[in-house]
């Protein structure tokens, strides 16, 4: 959603509407073996407010939700994690903790020769059905930060 200057987020927020200077996403936090964040953090381009970007994201989330991603997008969103993975197996010492991580979260090393696999297996279909599980209101936190006074 958010990866490079092509990215959904990014294109629509920063280029087109221009309502946006910056947009990036993180998962993983806190951990693992505890229940994840996903969190977007967006800075607003002068004059729009943080409550005006903070719609257009919800508006981008539930196009998710609703309309399948273009096969473009999913092959592109594919390419770049298992790039990221292939990058980590650069040493030893990367491989065997990538096989110690899936042995100790998923209690089986062996998911390590399978992740490329299972990264093929994703469809648009399962983008819609995981973000309406879990891209919702119930699951979403907001906070901002504002200029004192403003």
């Amino acid at each position: 959603m958010t990866r490079g200057r092509t990215s959904r987020l990014y294109t629509t927020l920063v280029i087109d509407r221009q309502i946006a200077q910056s947009v990036s996403a993180v998962n993983g936090l806190p951990g693992s073996r505890f229940p994840n964040l996903f969190a977007l953090f967006a800075q607003p381009r002068h004059p729009h407010s943080n409550i005006e970007l903070e719609n257009d994201i919800l508006k981008e989330i539930e196009k998710l939700k609703t309309q399948p991603v273009s096969d473009e997008e999913l092959m592109k969103a594919k390419n770049h994690i298992k790039m990221s993975y292939l990058q980590s197996l650069d040493a030893n010492a990367d491989i065997a903790s990538i096989l110690s991580y899936y042995e100790v979260l998923l209690g089986d090393y062996r998911y390590f020769a399978d992740y490329l696999d299972n990264i093929d297996k994703v469809t648009a279909a399962d983008i819609r059905q995981i973000a309406a599980r879990y891209l919702n209101s119930n699951n979403r936190t907001t906070a901002f930060l504002n200029k004192e006074g403003g």
